[in-house]
Parts: C-alpha cells; structure tokens; sequence
C-alpha cells in the first residue's frame, strides 16, 4: 500500500518525466487558493479518451518518453466516469508508463474502485488536522495503489515555523506516504497564502534542494516539500507537457492554448 524508504519518498519516481492531463476543471470543492479556480469556475466538460489517445502515442514516439508518469489532475479528475479513467489509466500502462492521481479523496468509492489502475493516488489534505477525514481506516482498504496524504504549507494551517515543525514530527508517525507543497506563484493571492516564515526560518533547513529538476523540491525531516518556482525555476529542458480537457497540448499551467500540434505529429508519422 505505501512505500516507507527514504521517509516515504520514491525518490527515484520523483526524478522521472511527468505529463499531465488534466482531466476536468469541475470541482466539488472550488477551493479559492487552487491553481485552477478561476478556470473551474468558468470552464466545463472532460478530457476525451481520442485526445488521450492522439498524447500517449506523441509521448511514445515523437518526444520518445519509454519511461514516464501520466499525471491525473482537476478541478477533481475523480469526477470523470470510473470506467472512462480506468480505459486511459490501462492505456498508459501498455504504453509501459505509470499512471498518478492527485485528488481531494472526498469520491472514496470511486477512488477505492481504482486501486490498482492508479499506482499512486496523492490525497489533497484540506483540514488543519493531520489526516484528510475523520476515519482513517478508508486509506487502509487500498491494495495496490500507493498512498500519498499531501498537506498544503498555507498562512491558514501553519501562523509559525514552529507549528509546522511540531506537524511534521507527528505526519512521520503515520503509516502513510505524506509530503508538503507550499502555493506557487501563478496562484491568486499568493502572499496572502504563503507564510512568511517560510523563506527566513524553513528554506535554510531544507536538504538536496536540487531532488527534482522539473518542479523545485527538497527535503525537511524526511519530508518531500514541493517549492515555490522563484526557488527552483523551471527548465525549459524538463518542462511538463499538459493536455487539457478541451483537447489542447501545451507546457505551461498559464493557458490552455494549443502551442503543440500533437494529432500533426502522429499524422504525419502514420502516412509514412
């Protein structure tokens, strides 16, 4: 179920090549310091199996990625059909990558009934208490699926340094996978969310601030802390691509305009 080595960090899927489809923006939730909120609460409709389709095959044979994760985010991707994730999470794997969720776990069934289709499920934790519901025992029904419980460092959870260092020292007595994300700068409000303290006291005990090469990461008491982008910038050499629900291909969460004419490519390679 979890993966306790190096304090619960697979530090060797960490390194590999994310792509990601957005499957939806629609949200049960809406919270205001997502990423995606203002897009959520415009936009509508999920990502088509074609599209996905069209993606892996220009992973697989035009960017030449043998090894990746396939990344599942929202809005709430749980919200598509089970049975329409589990045919692209089974996609995925024929084309031999893995496939990862990250969700609110608020649809338990649904995530229950993808154990195994999804091989890391990263459950948002939105309360101030250190697991995400009030009943543990549902993340201990999961077989195959690898769990993750990932806590946002917001102004709202943490007012001190010395808060979250107490709630660190108690997420490494769970049994689960639990790593920490601070709000990056593309979302609304950012300084209103992101602590203070942070940069002063937190960022100086940080180790291998260099852990991941496409998204800033290091580690704190075994955690895995996912970092602002001024800290780690992105390289242009390692940047994410993103399929978006209306079918458009891009590497960047700003827009969801097509800058990548993905379906060209595999036309051009299947008239050869």
């Amino acid at each position: 179920m979890t993966n306790k080595d190096n304090g619960g960090i697979n530090l060797l899927n960490w390194n590999k090549r994310r792509a990601q489809i957005i499957v939806t923006y629609d949200c049960n939730m809406n919270c205001s310091f997502c990423i995606n909120y203002s897009l959520g609460q415009k936009k509508k409709g999920f990502i088509k199996v074609s599209d996905v389709v069209y993606f892996l095959n220009y992973l697989k044979y035009v960017e030449k990625l043998d090894d990746a994760i396939i990344v599942f985010l929202g809005g709430e991707p749980t919200l598509i059909q089970n049975q329409v994730l589990k045919e692209i999470c089974s996609l995925c794997h024929k084309m031999g990558y893995k496939t990862e969720i990250y969700t609110n776990g608020t649809l338990k069934e649904k995530l229950l009934d993808l154990d195994g289709y999804v091989d890391y499920i990263t459950i948002s934790n939105y309360r101030k208490d250190l697991l995400p519901f009030e009943n543990i025992d549902y993340l201990y029904q999961f077989k195959d699926s690898d769990i993750t419980i990932s806590k946002l460092i917001l102004n709202q959870y943490f007012e001190s340094f010395d808060e979250f260092d107490k709630f660190v020292d108690e997420a490494n007595k769970l049994p689960f996978n639990y790593d920490f994300s601070t709000v990056q700068e593309t979302t609304s409000n950012f300084h209103i969310y992101h602590p203070s303290w942070f940069e002063s006291e937190m960022l100086p005990l940080c180790e291998n601030l260099e852990l991941r090469g496409n998204i800033g990461a290091a580690l704190y008491k075994g955690r895995l802390i996912k970092l602002p982008y001024k800290h780690l910038p992105r390289k242009e050499d390692v940047c994410t691509f993103k399929l978006y629900p209306n079918g458009n291909l891009n590497t960047t969460w700003k827009h969801d305009k097509e800058e990548i004419d993905y379906k060209g490519e595999i036309q051009k390679l299947l008239k050869r």
